[in-house]
């Protein structure tokens, strides 16, 4: 506001002035800090995708083999081992569901659509047919058309 002297004249100006360079600065903390947490969280989302997939196909694959293992041996002793190859690969297969699920549980309560790589997974689940799909001698294709 301007100051007026005896006469009217401006000889100055009143004002009340805060210094907010310190909430500024927190501003700018809380910025960098959120992008650096938004950019954890998609790390751990693009982890947790590529460990499922590197972790699940091969123990499906392993699941898949020794129960063709299991239907295909005449030696018991033999069956049995390859039985155990079996539980021991469904109960870690088992045993790393449930991580991903608990890892994932924030992500997907807060998620109202959760992306998925479509033909990876129809992939996935034909390489865990392969060995049944072999052993019956059943001709299967697999087509993905995507618009």
């Amino acid at each position: 506001m301007p100051l007026f002297s005896d006469i009217g004249k401006v000889i100055g100006i009143v004002g009340i002035s805060i210094d907010i360079t310190e909430r500024k600065r927190m501003e700018m903390a809380l910025e960098i800090s959120k992008a650096a947490a938004e950019k954890a969280n998609k790390a751990k989302s693009e982890f947790i995708e590529n460990i499922s997939h590197d972790i699940k196909t091969p123990l499906s694959g392993v699941i898949g083999m020794a129960e063709l293992l299991t239907l295909k041996l005449d030696d018991k002793k033999f069956k049995e081992y390859a039985e155990t190859i079996k539980k021991s690969a469904s109960q870690l297969l088992d045993l790393f569901n449930e991580v991903l699920d608990i890892m994932n549980k924030d992500v997907v309560e807060k998620a109202e659509n959760i992306e998925f790589d479509l033909k990876g997974l129809a992939q996935d689940v034909v390489n865990f047919l392969n060995p049944t799909i072999h052993e019956k001698n059943i001709q299967f294709k697999l087509f993905i058309l995507i618009k």
